[in-house]
């Protein structure tokens, strides 16, 4: 399905103030990305699920901007698409091709997830972007649905012929029950068995995402929605990632109600439900229990995903006065829930879970994180209230 409208609502008075204010002072960062990509624009493609972006060649911007009015936003309907009872999806980023990528893949199929959701950083350098599709193929087979946003070490090999894009496009068109509109990987709506996600390059790749977060999300119908993307915030990672997003992103999913759920940073890490995103001297807002969230308009959580199998990083000291983190699964560092459980110098790769609409009840969405031997260190649920 093709679509090259772009319908456009505005943020809450208040919270365009406050987030345009801050995002004017952030400068965005790509490292290890190519000199030559820095300047380069996403390039859009068509499949028969993938339409075009409309702000492909639209300059950047110092600052991001904030949506325009969109006069068709009351006309929308207000009932919800739920997800597929049971859906369960894998979410991870930080892969590479070494036998730990692999053990993660195999966990996902052990685990008898659906579909994965990739958060960025593919094969490193360590092989093409035929290779990387080869290892999910030999693990999860050539039609498993697979989706996935660029990562800053993708950008290089991201368009053309033979890139990341063309082959996760490509099998995307093998997917009949997925359907993905926009430029893919950079600023995507997509939807799968009534799930539907954001895949963002904010930060990373390609520009104006914040109007499209903004865009994509006061259309979606669907009763969840998910905010993916790679890069971080430095207070919405457990190591030494700087500020590369800008507050702005984040804060469009909060107001929309949307877990946010990124990688980049090579450990697991997942907030209490938070309200003030970008509000550091309100601990960004974090309340409520540690395992059971709320998520729903101004409230959201943040969890980061980057245990794909490259390598694992420690928390960082000056992490240590964080108040809103309830888990960190990091070497070095290990806190539950809000509880200190160890110190442990190694720790192993996995992937988050979700699974969508158990136990009869649509809004209910459980989540864990495991390791490749079979461990679960984190658990949590959430109901989406819309």
């Amino acid at each position: 399905m093709f679509r090259s409208h772009l319908l456009h609502t505005t943020l809450a008075p208040a919270l365009l103030a406050a987030a345009v204010s801050s995002s004017a002072c952030y400068k965005r960062h790509e490292d290890a990305t190519p000199a030559a990509a820095k300047t380069q624009q996403p390039q859009t493609i068509a499949t028969r699920h993938v339409g075009s972006a409309d702000q492909a060649g639209t300059p950047p911007s110092a600052a991001p901007r904030s949506a325009p009015a969109d006069d068709d936003a009351r006309a929308r309907p207000r009932t919800r698409t739920q997800a597929q009872p049971g859906l369960k999806v894998a979410l991870f980023g930080d892969q590479g091709l070494r036998p730990d990528a692999r053990a993660v893949l195999q966990l996902v199929a052990r685990e008898h997830a659906d579909a994965v959701i990739h958060l960025g950083d593919f094969a490193y350098d360590e092989g093409t972007p035929e290779q990387w599709e080869h290892q999910i193929d030999v693990v999860l087979g050539a039609s498993f649905p697979y989706f996935a946003a660029v990562g800053n070490h993708d950008v290089g090999d991201w368009n053309g012929p033979n890139g990341f894009k063309m082959r996760l496009s490509a099998r995307l068109a093998r997917t009949p029950d997925a359907q993905c509109e926009g430029d893919y990987g950079v600023d995507a709506l997509c939807s799968f068995r009534g799930l539907d996600f954001v895949l963002s390059g904010v930060g990373t790749y390609g520009v104006d995402h914040e109007r499209y977060l903004q865009h994509a999300l006061a259309r979606s119908h669907a009763l969840h929605r998910l905010c993916t993307w790679h890069k971080n915030q430095h207070d919405m990672q457990a190591g030494a990632k700087t500020d590369e997003v800008g507050w702005l992103a984040y804060r469009i999913c909060q107001q929309h109600g949307a877990p946010i759920i990124t990688g980049h940073e090579h450990s697991y890490a997942r907030t209490y439900s938070l309200r003030a995103l970008g509000a550091r001297e309100q601990g960004h807002g974090a309340f409520g229990p540690a395992d059971v969230l709320t998520v729903g308009p101004g409230r959201t959580f943040v969890a980061v995903s980057g245990l794909g199998g490259y390598s694992a990083r420690v928390r960082t000291p000056d992490h240590a006065t964080d108040s809103w983190w309830a888990t960190i699964y990091a070497a070095d560092y290990q806190l539950v829930n809000g509880v200190l459980r160890g110190t442990a110098p190694q720790i192993e790769f996995g992937a988050l879970f979700v699974t969508f609409g158990e136990d009869g009840d649509p809004s209910l969405a459980r989540a864990y994180f495991k390791t490749v031997s079979g461990k679960i260190f984190d658990q949590f649920s959430w109901n989406a209230e819309r």
